[in-house]
Order: C-alpha cells, then sequence, then structure tokens
C-alpha cells in the first residue's frame, strides 16, 4: 500500500546526483521547480533560505555552500529586511558596508 502525505507534496529537491537539498515548495512558488540549479542560481537560492527559509533550510544551505560562498553571494543580494540582514552580518562576520543593499535599498534602523 501507497501512502502519500500532503506534507511530501509540498516540497521539493533541487540539486544532482551526488547532493540534493529539500525546501518548502512555497519558498520558490514563482520558478519552475526544473529550472532551479544549486549553483546557477545560489542567490536566489540563499535570499529565499535566509528570507523566509526555516532551520533545516537554512542548515542545509550551511552544508553545501562553503562559509565563503555564502558570505560572497549575500553581499550581492539586493534586498533583505533589517532582521535578516543583522542575522546575516552577525553570523558571518559581515560589515553592513560590504552589503549591496546598504547603497539603498534597505532601510537601517
Amino acid at each position: 500500500m501507497l501512502v502519500t502525505s500532503e506534507v511530501d507534496t509540498q516540497h521539493i529537491e533541487i540539486g544532482g546526483e551526488e547532493k540534493k537539498i529539500r525546501f518548502r515548495r512555497s519558498l520558490f512558488w514563482d520558478v519552475p521547480v526544473s529550472a532551479l540549479n544549486l549553483d546557477k542560481n545560489r542567490r536566489l537560492i540563499l535570499e529565499r533560505v535566509f528570507s523566509r527559509g526555516n532551520i533545516e533550510e537554512f542548515k542545509s544551505v550551511n552544508l553545501y555552500y562553503t562559509r565563503e560562498e555564502i558570505r560572497e553571494t549575500v553581499k550581492k543580494i539586493d534586498y533583505l529586511d533589517n532582521k535578516t540582514l543583522h542575522f546575516i552580518a552577525k553570523t558571518y562576520q559581515i560589515k553592513f558596508a560590504e552589503f549591496n543593499v546598504t547603497k539603498g535599498r534597505c532601510r537601517f534602523k
């Protein structure tokens, strides 16, 4: 007997044969799943996980990408809310001036 839960249908796996990361489908509601690539779409993936992801997704991207890959990629994100920006800056020891968002896209309070 095959049992499929509703939770299973709401997740996607992105990656190749060697390594895959499981995400909630709601993170990428506007993107065709088949078009996502962990390396080519790194910035989009990290932006969604940091802004809307849960702890499991956060841990998964930290296991897949190196700390330096994450640092360099998040600096290029165009928009982050203040809470997320501060979390990333503290977690990865990045100065606010290094973020692209500090160039007028995000308001600091």
